[in-house]
């Protein structure tokens, strides 16, 4: 049984499959428009009172990033296109429960003829929300898997986020069988720390007579029926792995400092207030990464000036030693419900991040004057996120100093001396990297993108997401030549993609250079506990140990063997 990890962990428990109950829609007749209306009204009301109340059980129990998939709910149950086409439907005289059937049907085929693996993983999302729909109009009660009282894995064909967010503590891991790394059930279970798969074809032939099931998505194994002696193992295994997970706890409060003395920075990455609490308990001194589209998304128009301020003002107060603030980080795989983003062939190329808020001036300077003013509350920094030329950075920062002038003539306090730096997520930018390091105050690597981009691979495509490989010589060879340019200089160079929270890569990065990490706060404690057990001298010679080999395999042995694995 094959598949793709999402969370890794070991679980141990019987093999629960999971099949939802079909609705059955008959070809009845509306008994009038204004009748079925109504249904459809009411039916709106209701699953925007339920995906609420989902939103704030997934903030509670898993983050504010995690809640605000529900948010993206909101925004597709309040799109004029899903009323319209039920509308249709009604105007042929169809009954509410078939409208809304067809109308799934067509979004679903819609979103999955779009060639981009994660937007074809969004009609799991307009399943979801329709269902819901039907569940309230054919008064049907939703399936309840919070009641589940003894140790299960989890195997479905598909489970949707409101499935995910409502799962019982006893469900020890997840195996679904279609769907990938961004789905949205996946992401929830990361963020909930349970053991998954996703995209594991055949899960429910194989496990339909199994009593038992271990799953260590660890090493990627998964045993049907296994042995006494195999349980035994299993067990003791997966008690190892949560004491090493709690021990690991005690470097949460620690200083991220090498054997000799070489200081750290290890920060987190969030989206808001409540992320930033978690982040606390993890250790993170600071925030390296401040998500502000997620600010945008939740709200129903462009956040005003004076709306943004009050959030960065409280996140400036609270947020640590120092808080970097990534400007609008929107289009690709994140839009707004109420602004029309033109059709690109490839969005992920597309009009995102800097280059929309430079085509939307409006919207950059309302940001920036927000941003500059609350700097005066903490050590904020400001970030422009995928800047691919010097053109871009003086386009920008020629807004920065509108702003300020501005602010200025209408007698408003700013921080004046704010600390600029860019995200390093484009080949283009990295190869640059001398010319830019000399117009900024710092770097932040992204190495989700750089990746991405440097290696022409959809990384959340299951046909060819074995090609994603953060440890390709071309990739470290890029951030050396990034670091390189930001030392040589004087100033912070960090990574704040995933390679920073992965402990595989942690002696690697700095050994090319890096001295910011910033991750997700749950991979803080592995992550300090290896820079504190190792000297900055020993992880210099393994970088160099690393650039000497060229194939990705040796590489991935060489890191796999240094940590032990």
């Amino acid at each position: 049984m094959m598949g793709i990890q999402v969370s890794e962990g070991i679980a141990i428990g019987r093999p629960l499959i999971f099949k939802k109950k079909q609705f059955n829609i008959t070809e009845e007749i509306a008994i009038s428009y204004e009748i079925e209306n109504q249904i459809i009204k009411d039916a709106f009301a209701k699953a925007e009172e339920q995906i609420l109340n989902l939103k704030e059980k997934a903030i509670k129990k898993a983050g504010q990033e995690e809640g605000d998939i529900f948010e993206a709910h909101l925004m597709m149950l309040r799109d004029p296109m899903m009323r319209e086409s039920i509308d249709k439907g009604l105007k042929k005289n169809q009954s509410a429960a078939k409208a809304v059937e067809d109308t799934k049907n067509k979004l679903m085929e819609m979103f999955k003829n779009i060639p981009d693996s994660y937007i074809q993983e969004r009609a799991a999302d307009i399943k979801d929300i329709t269902e819901r729909l039907l569940r309230i109009i054919l008064r049907e009660e939703e399936e309840d898997l919070s009641q589940i009282s003894e140790p299960v894995i989890l195997i479905a064909e598909d489970l949707s986020p409101s499935e995910t967010v409502g799962l019982s503590d006893q469900v020890k891991g997840i195996i679904v069988e279609t769907g990938g790394r961004t789905s949205h059930a996946a992401i929830l279970a990361k963020a909930l720390e349970i053991p998954a798969l996703v995209g594991a074809t055949d899960a429910i032939e194989q496990a339909k007579d199994a009593q038992m099931m271990i799953m260590d998505t660890i090493e990627g194994k998964i045993i049907v029926n296994p042995t006494e002696e195999e349980l035994q193992v299993y067990e003791k295994k997966q008690q190892r792995y949560e004491l090493e997970k709690q021990q690991r706890m005690i470097y949460a409060t620690q200083k991220a400092v090498t054997k000799d003395g070489y200081p750290i920075k290890v920060y987190a990455n969030i989206g808001s207030l409540e992320e930033w609490e978690v982040a606390k308990k993890y250790g993170a001194n600071g925030i390296g990464l401040f998500r502000t589209e997620f600010l945008y998304m939740q709200n129903h128009h462009f956040p005003t000036e004076e709306e943004q301020f009050s959030v960065y003002k409280k996140i400036a107060e609270e947020g640590g030693e120092e808080i970097i603030i990534r400007t609008l980080d929107i289009g690709g795989d994140k839009n707004l419900a109420y602004y029309k983003f033109k059709e690109e062939m490839n969005p992920f190329l597309g009009n995102r991040a800097i280059r929309f808020t430079l085509s939307h001036i409006d919207v950059f300077k309302t940001q920036l004057k927000a941003i500059l003013r609350a700097a005066l509350h903490g050590n904020l920094k400001l970030m422009y996120p995928m800047i691919s030329s010097l053109e871009e950075l003086y386009q920008a920062n020629q807004c920065l100093e509108q702003c300020k002038v501005e602010l200025k003539e209408a007698q408003i306090p700013y921080k004046e001396d704010l600390s600029v730096g860019i995200m390093i997520e484009i080949p283009g930018a990295a190869i640059i990297a001398n010319e830019l390091i000399k117009e900024v105050d710092f770097f932040s690597i992204g190495t989700n993108d750089l990746c991405q981009y440097t290696l022409a691979v959809d990384r959340m495509n299951p046909a060819v997401s074995h090609l994603y490989i953060p440890h390709h010589p071309s990739i470290l060879r890029l951030i050396k030549q990034v670091s390189q340019a930001a030392n040589e200089h004087h100033k912070i160079v960090g990574v704040c993609g995933e390679m920073a929270g992965d402990p595989l890569y942690t002696k690697l990065l700095l050994g090319l250079g890096i001295n910011e990490l910033s991750m997700s706060s749950s991979s803080i404690p592995k992550v300090k506990e290896i820079i504190i057990n190792n000297s900055y001298t020993e992880c210099q010679n393994f970088a160099r140990e690393i650039e000497k080999i060229s194939e990705t395999k040796a590489i991935e042995k060489k890191l796999k063997e240094d940590m032990g694995c």
